[in-house]
C-alpha cells in the first residue's frame, strides 16, 4: 500500500511533533528507520518526503503510536486543520509523557516541548530570561524545580502564559470540564504556532 501526497509530504513534520512531544531521541528514529542522521533531519523537516508506509509503520512503533494516527495528523498538517480529533491526539500524547510526576517537574519538560517545536535553542531562552544554561538544562530534564520568577521569566521568552504552561503539564483526566477545555484551546494555539514555523 502506497502514502498518499499529503502523508508523504507532512509525515516527517508529525514525526518531529510526536517524537519531540514523547521524549525521543532522532538518534532512536534514524537507527529504527537505518537512515543517515541528515536524511532523518531532511525528512523532519519536510526537504525529503516519506517514502512508505514500512517506513511511517516503523516511526509509529517506535514512538508508541498507531501508523493511522501519524497518517491522520500528517493530513491535517497538511490541510491546515486543526480539529476535535487533533487536539484529542495532543491530548493522549500528553498523558502519555506525564505519568507519576509532580507538576512543577512536568512544568519543565513541557517547557522543553515548547522551544524544541518553536526552533528555539536553549541557550537563547537562558540568554533572555537571564539564567544560566545548565539552570535551563536541569530545569528541562526535569532534575530540579524552578521557582515561580524563572518559570515566568521563561514562559515571556517562549510567549506562553505560566496558567497556560500549568494547564498544558496535566493529563486531561485529572481536568474538570472548564480545565479540559481551556487545555484544549492551549494546544490548538500551540499546535498553530508549532505548524507555522519555518523549520
Amino acid at each position: 500500500m502506497t502514502l498518499d501526497n499529503s502523508v508523504r509530504k507532512y509525515a516527517g513534520k508529525a514525526i518531529k511533533i510526536v517524537r519531540v512531544f514523547n521524549g525521543y531521541s532522532s538518534k532512536e528514529l534514524y537507527i529504527g528507520l537505518g537512515i543517515d542522521p541528515a536524511d532523518f533531519s531532511k525528512l523532519e523537516s519536510g526537504k525529503h518526503k516519506m517514502r512508505d508506509l514500512g517506513r511511517l509503520h516503523t516511526c509509529a512503533e517506535i514512538m508508541k503510536v498507531l501508523p493511522s494516527e501519524l497518517e491522520y495528523f500528517s493530513r491535517a498538517l497538511y490541510k491546515g486543520e486543526v480539529d476535535e480529533d487533533v487536539i484529542n491526539f495532543y491530548q493522549r500524547l500528553n498523558d502519555y509523557r506525564i505519568q507519576n510526576v509532580s507538576l512543577r517537574s512536568t512544568e519543565g519538560d513541557s517547557l522543553r516541548i515548547i522551544r524544541q517545536l518553536l526552533g528555539i535553542r536553549q541557550g537563547i531562552v537562558a540568554a533572555t530570561a537571564d539564567l544560566n544554561p545548565a539552570t535551563v538544562c536541569s530545569y528541562e530534564a526535569m532534575q530540579h524545580l524552578a521557582k515561580t520568577r524563572t518559570i515566568e521569566n521563561v514562559c515571556s521568552v517562549l510567549d506562553i502564559g505560566s496558567i497556560d504552561l500549568s494547564l498544558f503539564s496535566q493529563r486531561a483526566e485529572r481536568l474538570d470540564d472548564d480545565q479540559n477545555a481551556r487545555q484544549k484551546t492551549v494546544l490548538m494555539n500551540l499546535h498553530r504556532r508549532w505548524k507555522d514555523y519555518k523549520r
